[in-house]
């Protein structure tokens, strides 16, 4: 067994980064196009784009409203 903490995070965004690199996918679209979906509170909303959940920017707290970026 092996603890690996936060280490497939990075992996993944290395595989999507080469996906963006192949011109497969684009980190401006939201991420709706690409089937993922966040749960009720987020799932249909446009302004999320996948480069908001690469960079962890996407944020909401009982100060503010959902904005990304």
């Amino acid at each position: 067994m092996y603890h690996l903490a936060s280490l497939t995070k990075n992996l993944g965004i290395i595989v999507l980064l080469q996906l963006v690199e192949a011109g497969k996918i684009k980190l401006d679209h939201p991420m709706t196009k690409y089937y993922i979906h966040l749960g009720p509170r987020w799932e249909n909303d446009p302004r999320i784009q996948l480069k908001h959940l690469l960079t962890y920017i996407a944020q909401r707290n009982t100060f503010n409203s959902f904005r990304p970026g």
